[in-house]
């Protein structure tokens, strides 16, 4: 099982689209994988967005006060 974990803030498109880039290398390799991504409050829709894709992941939200280096550890 490889565990994909990072953290976004009001980085939509972005997020998505390097989500479902490792979605399909992970798939056309055969991999057992799951997403963590780490939401700092987002106002642009992106947990929503995460919520609705159709692969393992898992939306932990934040204050909004973690930043990159807090949400990463």
């Amino acid at each position: 099982m490889i565990y994909f974990i990072t953290a976004c803030f009001n980085r939509c498109n972005f997020t998505l689209r390097s989500l479902r880039q490792l979605n399909d290398q992970a798939t056309a390799l055969g991999v057992e994988y799951k997403f963590i991504v780490v939401d700092d409050n987002s106002t642009d829709g992106t947990v929503g967005d995460l919520e609705g894709l159709d692969f393992p992941i898992c939306v932990l939200r934040t204050s909004g006060n973690y930043f990159w280096a807090r949400a990463m550890r």
